[in-house]
């Protein structure tokens, strides 16, 4: 029991961690995350999250499903309820199609546990919103087992990009 005890706490302190990771990214001097070279994981995760929000993007449910564990529960900061993958699904392909991206993506891993912590940028425009993700992922499986969203009422933008004329 002990160490199933012990693997809560470290999923639990992941999860505390990566809630604070844009406040303390955005807390460096110059107002930016660090920049570097990606590591094996935050590669590997950056992958499967783009996929599922391009299978979103397009509303490709075969292939949200393929990247969903059975048991996949959601939760979002707009109502107290958990959505059970069913719900979710039917939530997440309704509406029109849309462009999203994945940025300052950030990966602890626990044995065959990772949380992955990322902003996704909805949208483009006057229209565009910025959510704080959690993902909690199955290694072995490449399964999502949880989602956890939040929209801030003030995100950062994203970094600009360079357009050669710097």
């Amino acid at each position: 029991m002990a160490p199933l005890m012990m693997r809560r706490g470290v999923l639990l302190g992941a999860l505390c961690l990566a809630g604070l990771a844009p406040a303390l990214a955005f807390s460096q001097p110059g107002g930016g995350p660090m920049r570097g070279t990606a590591t094996r994981s935050v590669s590997l995760y950056l992958e499967r999250e783009r996929a599922l929000a391009a299978a979103l993007d397009q509303r490709n449910r075969a292939a949200v499903e393929a990247l969903l564990a059975d048991g996949f529960t959601a939760r979002s900061s707009a109502g107290p309820d958990v959505l059970e993958r069913d719900a979710w699904l039917l939530s997440a392909l309704g509406g029109r199609k849309r462009e999203s991206r994945v940025r300052d993506l950030s990966v602890t891993e626990d044995g065959d546990v990772a949380v992955v912590s990322f902003l996704l940028d909805m949208g483009q425009g006057r229209g565009a919103t910025t959510q704080f993700v959690v993902d909690v992922w199955k290694s072995s499986a490449g399964r999502l087992l949880t989602r956890h969203v939040a929209a801030g009422a003030r995100t950062p933008p994203p970094p600009p990009r360079p357009n050669g004329r710097e």
